[in-house]
């Protein structure tokens, strides 16, 4: 069996992709198993046996979720065996350290709705994790170390074996995913898991909680403190996994080479790849600027179309009417 492990920012869809990966037969993705004590991963601890073993510190999962799950699987038909874990986008150097050969799946969600989600539950005073806090911040920051370390891991020199997948991409239309897993993971897909993905998108669709619009605070914050260039390294690493199908397998040029190679191979006359992601990155910000401004216009005018509808059916507006009319009347006399 190979090790896989799922991760990403908080609240990118990682539970999801999951359960979405434990539909094909040869595939065990546990859920938080080793949670707290992921610099001592190994391959060891993905046995039946061990995975059933709870011992203290190392999750705070009811053991009743993987023995569940456990008993819909063939441990001798397994080809990957797992776990996911958002905060393991932090410790991919280590797993991939103690688990030669190990796979990396990263989830990739807009920041906007990462931090919307943790805004959500940090209102609940009840919740364990974000109770009390500032969730919009605390997912901001989540969110960038998570789009950061997922490049350095990338661009380290390990050659791991890294597939990056968007949330949108996959949970809005998971049998166009297909293709890219099943290369990624080298496993064929049956018309079986085909449907069951298919089924628990549209239940996935009807569950998703509405998302309330950011204000114009939470705008500003995300536009000051969002990673821009991460992001977009991520973003093009998506595109480029729909055409170069090796890509997820191949050794990552680090950044400062790549950066040597472009400007080697830049003629006179050219734009500086730097500073056209300079000049992106500015105008990204710009166009989300004018964004928020036309929505609080566009809501300032609705107020005020309703404050003169209002003002229209009132008695007073009514009297001033008569009273114009009236004068109207007299001065024609």
């Amino acid at each position: 069996m190979k090790v896989l492990f799922v991760a990403g920012p908080g609240r990118s869809g990682t539970t999801a992709f999951a359960n979405y990966l434990n539909q094909h037969r040869q595939v065990l993705v546990c859920r938080e198993r080793y949670k707290f004590i992921q610099d001592e991963i190994t391959p060891d601890l993905f046995t039946f046996e061990r995975i059933l073993d709870y011992r203290e510190g190392e999750t705070n999962l009811p053991r009743e979720h993987h023995e569940d799950l456990l008993a819909k699987k063939d441990e001798d038909a397994l080809e990957w065996v797992g776990d996911k874990t958002p905060s393991y986008v932090r410790s991919m150097g280590n797993l991939a350290k103690n688990n030669p050969g190990a796979r990396f799946v990263v989830l990739y969600r807009p920041v906007e709705e990462v931090a919307e989600s943790y805004d959500a539950r940090s209102k609940n005073p009840e919740d364990g994790w974000l109770g009390g806090k500032n969730g919009f911040e605390i997912g901001v920051r989540d969110w960038n170390i998570a789009m950061k370390k997922t490049r350095q891991f990338v661009e380290s020199g390990r050659s791991p074996e890294v597939l990056v997948v968007s949330y949108h991409d996959f949970f809005g239309d998971s049998e166009a995913s297909i293709p890219l897993v099943s290369r990624f993971l080298e496993l064929d897909f049956d018309d079986s898991v085909r449907e069951a993905w298919s089924k628990m998108s549209r239940s996935f669709e009807g569950r998703r909680r509405k998302k309330e619009p950011l204000n114009e605070e939470q705008a500003r914050y995300i536009q000051e403190n969002k990673d821009f260039e991460s992001e977009g390294w991520i973003l093009d690493r998506i595109q480029k996994q729909y055409k170069d199908h090796e890509l997820p397998f191949k050794k990552a040029v680090p950044r400062e080479a790549g950066q040597r190679s472009a400007e080697q191979e830049t003629k006179p006359g050219d734009p500086d790849p730097r500073q056209l992601k300079q000049r992106i990155v500015k105008l990204e910000r710009r166009l989300a600027d004018e964004r928020q401004s036309s929505k609080s216009l566009e809501a300032r005018l609705r107020s005020l179309e309703g404050q003169v509808k209002e003002m229209r059916s009132s008695s007073v507006f009514r009297m001033l009417q008569s009273l114009d009319r009236l004068k109207r009347r007299v001065l024609k006399r």
